[in-house]
Protein backbone atom coordinates (compact mmCIF):
# COMPACT_ATOMS: atom_id res chain seq x y z
CA UNK A 1 0.00 0.00 0.00
CA UNK A 2 1.37 3.37 -1.02
CA UNK A 3 1.15 5.98 1.71
CA UNK A 4 -0.76 8.84 0.11
CA UNK A 5 -1.84 11.96 1.95
CA UNK A 6 -5.40 10.58 2.11
CA UNK A 7 -4.14 7.30 3.62
CA UNK A 8 -2.02 9.21 6.13
CA UNK A 9 -5.04 11.31 7.12
CA UNK A 10 -7.09 8.13 7.61
CA UNK A 11 -4.36 6.78 9.92
CA UNK A 12 -4.32 10.10 11.76
CA UNK A 13 -8.07 9.70 12.33
CA UNK A 14 -7.45 6.27 13.88
CA UNK A 15 -4.70 7.76 16.02
CA UNK A 16 -6.96 10.55 17.26
CA UNK A 17 -9.65 8.06 18.26
CA UNK A 18 -6.99 6.00 20.05
CA UNK A 19 -6.00 9.05 22.08
CA UNK A 20 -9.66 9.64 22.89
CA UNK A 21 -10.14 6.06 24.08
CA UNK A 22 -7.05 6.34 26.29
CA UNK A 23 -8.27 9.71 27.59
CA UNK A 24 -11.53 8.19 28.79
CA UNK A 25 -9.65 6.92 31.85
CA UNK A 26 -8.30 10.34 32.82
CA UNK A 27 -11.18 11.50 35.08
CA UNK A 28 -11.05 8.28 37.10
CA UNK A 29 -7.26 8.04 37.21
CA UNK A 30 -6.87 11.66 38.29
CA UNK A 31 -9.80 11.40 40.71
CA UNK A 32 -11.58 14.42 39.27
CA UNK A 33 -14.74 13.81 41.31
CA UNK A 34 -12.88 14.16 44.60
CA UNK A 35 -10.48 16.89 43.46
CA UNK A 36 -13.24 19.09 42.04
CA UNK A 37 -15.65 18.64 44.97
CA UNK A 38 -14.36 21.64 47.01
CA UNK A 39 -14.70 24.00 44.04
CA UNK A 40 -17.80 26.11 43.48
CA UNK A 41 -20.47 24.39 41.40
CA UNK A 42 -20.02 26.77 38.45
CA UNK A 43 -16.28 26.04 38.28
CA UNK A 44 -16.94 22.26 38.38
CA UNK A 45 -19.48 22.60 35.59
CA UNK A 46 -17.09 24.68 33.49
CA UNK A 47 -14.38 22.08 33.97
CA UNK A 48 -16.67 19.33 32.63
CA UNK A 49 -17.88 21.56 29.77
CA UNK A 50 -14.30 22.20 28.69
CA UNK A 51 -13.64 18.47 28.82
CA UNK A 52 -16.72 17.81 26.67
CA UNK A 53 -15.54 20.43 24.16
CA UNK A 54 -12.20 18.66 23.85
CA UNK A 55 -13.90 15.27 23.38
CA UNK A 56 -16.25 16.65 20.70
CA UNK A 57 -13.35 18.32 18.90
CA UNK A 58 -11.36 15.08 18.82
CA UNK A 59 -14.39 13.11 17.62
CA UNK A 60 -15.09 15.67 14.89
CA UNK A 61 -11.51 15.80 13.66
CA UNK A 62 -11.30 11.99 13.75
CA UNK A 63 -14.45 11.49 11.72
CA UNK A 64 -13.40 14.04 9.11
CA UNK A 65 -10.11 12.16 8.72
CA UNK A 66 -11.80 8.74 8.66
CA UNK A 67 -14.82 9.53 6.47
CA UNK A 68 -13.48 12.22 4.12
CA UNK A 69 -9.70 11.78 3.84
CA UNK A 70 -9.64 12.43 0.07
CA UNK A 71 -11.57 15.68 0.44
CA UNK A 72 -9.34 16.76 3.32
CA UNK A 73 -6.27 16.05 1.17
CA UNK A 74 -7.72 17.98 -1.79
CA UNK A 75 -6.21 21.31 -0.78
CA UNK A 76 -9.47 23.23 -1.07
CA UNK A 77 -9.86 26.32 1.14
CA UNK A 78 -12.24 24.45 3.45
CA UNK A 79 -9.91 21.46 3.78
CA UNK A 80 -7.02 23.80 4.56
CA UNK A 81 -9.10 25.56 7.21
CA UNK A 82 -10.01 22.23 8.83
CA UNK A 83 -6.38 21.11 8.71
CA UNK A 84 -5.29 24.43 10.25
CA UNK A 85 -7.84 24.03 13.04
CA UNK A 86 -6.72 20.45 13.68
CA UNK A 87 -3.07 21.46 13.72
CA UNK A 88 -3.71 24.33 16.11
CA UNK A 89 -5.91 22.16 18.32
CA UNK A 90 -3.29 19.44 18.69
CA UNK A 91 -0.41 21.91 18.85
CA UNK A 92 -1.99 23.82 21.73
CA UNK A 93 -3.22 20.69 23.45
Amino acid sequence: MTLTLANALFLIGIGQLSVLIASARVPAELNWGEILRPLPKLVRQLFWIYGAYIVLSIISLSFVCLILPEELASGSPLSRAIALYGGLFWGIR
